[in-house]
């Protein structure tokens, strides 16, 4: 994940229109810079944001060893020993 995505991530769109001061599409060509991606390489915030949660939630059930806790939409994280 590039920085913008991660900013994006963490943002989302309303926050990025705020921190550029101007609205953004609403379709995102990654072909522009890159190739090969499915669908023509368009994307969309929406899409992006799903697959982005796919990604943490993997991480935090496969490689962290913690859980999703669904009736509060919340991610479940072990502390490490020694905190």
């Amino acid at each position: 994940m590039t920085a913008h995505g991660l900013l994006g991530f963490l943002e989302g769109r309303s926050g990025l229109e705020r921190l550029f001061g101007r609205t953004l599409s609403e379709t995102f060509d990654i072909n522009r810079t890159r190739g090969g991606f499915p669908g023509n390489g368009l994307d969309t915030f929406p899409d992006m944001a799903t697959k982005g949660l796919a990604v943490v939630d993997r991480v935090v059930t496969e490689e962290m060893n913690g859980r999703i806790n669904a009736s509060n939409d919340t991610w479940l994280v072990p502390r490490l020993r020694g905190e």
